[in-house]
């Protein structure tokens, strides 16, 4: 299975999707409740971030290519191009940023 964090996870939309096992699987979000329910959904989840990916970015919570997928969604237009870049950097094989219904490759 492919290891996958997942910017702005809410409830776990890539593991609803198939996409990687719960234990491959990170997520970073603000909203504890989503986050809760995400658990509730996927107990064997392999690391949960209760932060923005601005602040796990300037705690050093991940490293360049510890990834090989990275999904970013960016519904609200919060992510500015220097978060947007360092999120690509975590990524070994493709990051993925989802703005205004648009896939596309960043990095």
């Amino acid at each position: 299975p492919t290891s996958v964090l997942d910017v702005g996870c809410g409830t776990g939309r890539v593991l609803d999707l198939g996409l990687t096992t719960p234990d491959r699987y990170a997520g970073v979000d603000p909203s504890q409740p989503m986050l809760n329910m995400l658990v509730r959904k996927y107990p064997g989840v392999g690391r949960i971030y209760p932060s923005t990916i601005e602040q796990a970015l300037a705690d050093g919570a991940f490293t360049p290519g510890q990834f090989e997928i990275v999904t970013a969604y960016d519904t609200a237009d919060e992510l500015d191009p220097a978060t947007v870049a360092a999120v690509a950097t975590l990524a070994s094989r493709a990051a993925v940023l989802m703005r205004d219904g648009q896939l596309e490759l960043i990095g």
